[in-house]
């Protein structure tokens, strides 16, 4: 197995991630991408799909399923799910075990951050 394939985050391979940090990088308005769910949890099956939860200011419900269209044309052999989130900074709740908020932030693996410009 060359590096080139060799499972990253959520056992994904490393050529699968590098196509859908294209298609993120393609989306302007797209600042960081984390997986979350079983795949960041390290409790997931082969066939489990990816939790993705995008960070974005301005992007909209609408930009959301044109990128989730984006990455289904991929090809991929798993259902992504993608969730919108407006800053990095989860809210505080009184049950954060029960927030799905807390729970990305607790699990969240960056698969696209992207590079500031100065």
């Amino acid at each position: 197995m060359s590096d080139f394939d060799a499972p990253a985050p959520g056992g994904v391979a490393a050529a699968h991630w590098q196509c859908m940090g294209a298609v993120f990088a393609e989306c302007v308005t797209v600042e960081e991408v984390c997986l979350y769910g079983s795949r960041a949890r390290g409790t997931n099956r082969p066939n489990s799909d990816i939790d993705l939860c995008v960070t974005s200011s301005t992007l909209d419900f609408i930009g959301l399923a044109r990128l989730g269209e984006a990455l289904a044309d991929l090809g991929l052999p798993w259902k992504i799910d993608l969730t919108l989130r407006r800053t990095r900074t989860p809210p505080v709740t009184a049950q954060p075990e029960f927030n799905l908020a807390h729970q990305i932030a607790r699990y969240a693996v960056p698969v696209f951050v992207r590079a500031s410009e100065r």
